[in-house]
């Protein structure tokens, strides 16, 4: 090999190299601003991810209540009759005459 080819060689050598390095710089940046992957930016099914889940979602933190579950003190109850047996089993025959004529 000439010295004017192995010169010539070797300088391509370097600006590939260079290119490299820098296609490789590019290569880590892109992937440290690419989201996390989900199903509504990739293949992943929908069935992989909770519905409910709001851990991935910024400033949706529920914060604890200090009330207690269920009925409240000082409230007034609300609840409905019952519906007496006879009544109930008449409906539920009615209906099912109906249904099956």
């Amino acid at each position: 090999m000439t010295p004017a080819v192995r010169a010539f060689v070797l300088a391509t050598f370097a600006q590939f190299e260079a290119r490299i390095a820098d296609l490789e710089k590019q290569v880590k940046q892109l992937s440290a601003k690419q989201p996390k992957v989900t199903p509504n930016n990739s293949s992943l099914p929908s069935s992989t991810v909770h519905p409910h889940n709001d851990q991935d979602k910024p400033g949706k933190k529920k914060t604890k209540s200090k009330r207690k579950h269920g009925g409240q003190k000082g409230h007034k109850k609300h609840s409905r009759d019952l519906v007496p047996a006879r009544v109930s089993l008449l409906c539920h025959s009615l209906a099912a005459t109906r249904v099956s004529s």
